[in-house]
């Protein structure tokens, strides 16, 4: 979480905040680790998830010029080596 709360003033690489989210999403289904995350939760989904999942305006722009480019640049094939 802490990797994830650092994302407001540092930077932190695409594929680190995926495993991050990923990694706290995993521990939400174990009782004791989601009793520490819980008082986090409302934080964790307003400044951290929600924004990242908004669509941008160069996004929309770059989808209307040219959808298999998008899509393509929004497809990372290294996460299959994962």
């Amino acid at each position: 979480m802490n990797l994830l709360f650092s994302k407001r003033e540092n930077f932190v690489g695409s594929k680190a905040l995926n495993l991050a989210i990923k990694f706290t999403s995993a521990s939400t289904k174990q009782e004791n680790t989601m009793e520490i995350i819980k008082p986090n939760v409302e934080n964790l989904l307003q400044n951290i998830i929600i924004p990242i999942m908004f669509v941008s305006e160069s996004d929309v722009e770059t989808f209307q010029a040219d959808p298999v480019e998008y899509i393509r640049s929004q497809y990372d094939f290294t996460d299959n080596l994962f």
